[in-house]
């Protein structure tokens, strides 16, 4: 078929939908950021259903590469944070 492989944007966004993963990965309140709750399970259980590469630092670099930036701890009141001006819960 003509179906495209999802982008990166749209497989976050898909992950990000799963009720499943929000002990692991969730939205913060303001569907404007998302914070990754446990690395170490992102890494084991999601990173390979979705990426070839399943290293959490690879992650974070092609997050970084997509224009994502991290939010401060202080700001955001999670350890890994991460938003982007276009990328946001109900887009």
């Amino acid at each position: 078929g003509n179906k495209r492989a999802k982008n990166f944007p749209e497989i976050l966004l898909e992950i990000l939908s799963n009720p499943c993963y929000v002990s692991i990965v969730s939205w913060l309140p303001n569907g404007k950021s998302f914070a990754i709750h446990d690395a170490n399970k992102f890494s084991s259980e999601i990173l390979p259903k979705y990426f070839r590469r399943v290293i959490f630092r690879s992650f974070v670099r092609k997050l970084n590469r997509w224009g994502f930036r991290s939010v401060k701890r202080s700001i955001s009141g999670f350890e890994t944070t991460f938003e982007h001006t276009s990328f946001c819960r109900d887009q």
